[in-house]
């Protein structure tokens, strides 16, 4: 049995229900996945500073013992300092579903193309692959966190309408926000890949922990 912890960064715990779902429809029969929603912080992560402010809400309710975690999942779409800090404190293997879609559509040979939230992540998105050293893009359905989650379905409308302008053949579409996850079960078909990135991050996991094979009724990227 390998216990994974997955943490929603913010204060929402309709989205952390949302993602564990999602989470738990792809992971290996061995995965026990439970998530954390912290108690204090922001509702919502539209910014680095935010992104910051999570981070020190999540820590001081985490502390310094990974307790029973094998491998732990941060779902926050962008380089979320909590990351970094529990892969230094706690030694343990942990991902973020940014990292964990790029990592994801390098493994097909494809480029990233992020459609985030909000436009307020755009830039910093774009920033971010440059960092990395990695071509791609980065547009935006221009929906906050809470009207995803409330309305899924007027979600995947609005990102199908960007999908469906998207031409290129060599490119992996990369849901930028952990509240898309599961949109991509209700888009049309397309003709590239789309990539949920808390799905991706358990098959990191997956992977990174020597777990596997799995089941032939679920799905890996």
């Amino acid at each position: 049995m390998a216990n994974i912890l997955l943490i929603n960064p913010n204060t929402n715990q309709a989205l952390t229900d949302t993602v564990v779902k999602e989470a738990l429809s792809v992971a290996h029969p061995s995965f026990n996945i439970q998530g954390f929603t912290p108690r204090t912080g922001l509702p919502a992560i539209d910014s680095e500073d935010d992104a910051a402010i999570s981070a020190e809400a999540c820590w001081g309710e985490l502390g310094d013992n990974p307790g029973p975690w094998d491998g732990v999942i941060v779902a926050c779409y962008s380089v979320h300092p909590l990351v970094e800090r529990l892969q230094t404190t706690w030694q343990r293997p942990v991902v973020g579903i940014m990292q964990a879609s790029w990592w994801a559509a390098q493994r097909l040979g494809l480029t990233p193309y992020i459609v985030t939230s909000s436009e307020s992540w755009v830039s910093q998105l774009q920033r971010d692959l440059i960092g990395a050293g990695l071509a791609g893009r980065v547009s935006s359905i221009d929906r906050g966190v809470t009207a995803i989650v409330d309305d899924p379905v007027q979600a995947a409308r609005a990102l199908q309408k960007v999908l469906d302008e998207e031409k290129r053949g060599d490119v992996a579409i990369c849901l930028g926000c952990a509240a898309m996850s599961g949109l991509e079960t209700i888009l049309s078909p397309l003709d590239v890949p789309v990539i949920d990135g808390v799905k991706a991050a358990v098959e990191y996991l997956r992977v990174v922990l020597g777990v596997g094979p799995l089941d032939s009724g679920r799905v890996a990227l």
